[in-house]
């Protein structure tokens, strides 16, 4: 086996790597970055001649925050690739993320790593109808100025703000939407369409909540996804129970979870 660094997956190896990716994460904890285009951070496979059974994905947000993700074929956990595609990595500071079904402790303990974040996947298969009757508009240079003091407003830090800011502009997979109450803009969500379908990036001003709003503006979001895939999914803090029983109402299901580590 060989471990190669790419600045994306080449052609030779992409439908191999998409099998891995679907069978490894059937939902779309990668699809939040676009393995395309990373840019310096790259991609590391491990390969023999022809097919790819593993893969270590990382992107840097920032010189702080550089987020790893880490996924091996089930037949190859725990026989060491993990560590030797870990010792790939330069030094900075990391956080993994690990499917928590699959999770590989010998690499926990050898990191000595410690979970700070577990998230909920959640998947809503296609609809029939959804009766959006709140109005909603898509993030264009017109609007911009709107949904930038929205962000504002919702106390963004200021890597957020830019990454949300670009995101909307810049990349043709992810769109940002201002929601609407009563013609005042009073939430935003997003979605991503690299190969899954996410809603991510949901925020609903403070004032405004409990009073209904966050189920319509799920809702408007699942009215925009759907016209992507016949599949849908977000992902949901593991303790933010409150929220999560909103999605379980809307027909969201959990089909898995992800644990985010740091070293102690």
């Amino acid at each position: 086996m060989k471990i190669t660094k790419y600045e994306s997956v080449p052609k030779s190896f992409y439908k191999s790597f998409l099998e891995l990716k679907k069978q490894v994460y059937p939902y779309p904890i990668v699809s939040v970055l676009d393995l395309n285009n990373l840019q310096d951070d790259g991609i590391y496979l491990l390969h023999d001649e022809t097919k790819v059974i593993g893969y270590m994905a990382v992107q840097s947000f920032s010189l702080d925050e550089n987020l790893v993700l880490l996924a091996l074929a089930p037949n190859y956990r725990k026989q060491g690739y993990a560590k030797q595609l870990l010792e790939c990595l330069p030094p900075k500071n990391y956080q993994y993320c690990f499917d928590e079904q699959n999770i590989d402790h010998n690499v926990i303990r050898k990191y000595n790593l410690q979970c700070v974040e577990r998230e909920y996947v959640m998947a809503c298969e296609d609809e029939p109808k959804i009766d959006c009757n709140h109005s909603f508009q898509q993030v264009t240079y017109q609007n911009m100025e709107t949904y930038c003091q929205l962000l504002k407003r919702m106390e963004f830090c200021e890597e957020a703000y830019q990454n949300f800011t670009d995101m909307v502009v810049h990349n043709p997979y992810r769109k940002g939407y201002i929601f609407y109450d009563e013609q005042i803009p009073v939430g935003i969500f997003h979605i991503c369409c690299i190969d899954d379908v996410l809603i991510h990036g949901i925020e609903l001003l403070e004032m405004y909540r409990g009073k209904g709003l966050g189920k319509k503006l799920i809702t408007a979001a699942k009215s925009v996804a759907f016209q992507h895939g016949e599949i849908v999914h977000l992902e949901v803090a593991c303790d933010n129970t409150r929220v999560l029983h909103i999605y379980q109402q809307l027909n969201f299901k959990i089909v898995g979870c992800n644990g985010i580590y740091e070293t102690i």
